[in-house]
């Protein structure tokens, strides 16, 4: 009962939380199959995995619905002011996004490493 009501509650938060749901519909999926040990893995075993996010797959498929017939847009529009991240980029610039997301990587974990060493010194 607990994990139909935060998972309802995630999916009425926003697109994310409904992100979020699918996200622990597939790790309680993957849990119950791997861990648990399910013999078979069919229709009817995934179907039963499904039934504590049925009521948020209902709220949130119709909130998008609604939002479609409302608005004609789902994620992003045209006029959004990130509408030129969605774009698609060539070979080129996905090497450069890869190479940004690196160094990004890089560097926060240099500055983590920094905070640690600060608070291990005091």
């Amino acid at each position: 009962m607990l994990l139909i009501c935060s998972s309802a509650l995630l999916a009425l938060v926003s697109m994310r939380g409904m992100m979020c749901v699918a996200a622990l519909y597939a790790f309680y999926t993957y849990h119950s199959i791997f861990f648990l040990k399910i013999k078979k893995l069919n229709i009817t075993s995934l179907f039963q995995a499904f039934t504590p996010f049925l009521l948020a797959t209902l709220l949130a498929s119709s909130f998008l619905v609604l939002h479609y017939t409302q608005t004609g847009w789902i994620g992003y529009h045209i006029d959004s002011p990130w509408a030129a991240s969605f774009e698609r980029v060539d070979v080129t610039g996905f090497l450069k996004n890869i190479a940004i997301l690196g160094w990004r990587l890089l560097d926060f974990w240099k500055s983590s490493r920094i905070t640690r060493f600060s608070y291990s010194i005091f």
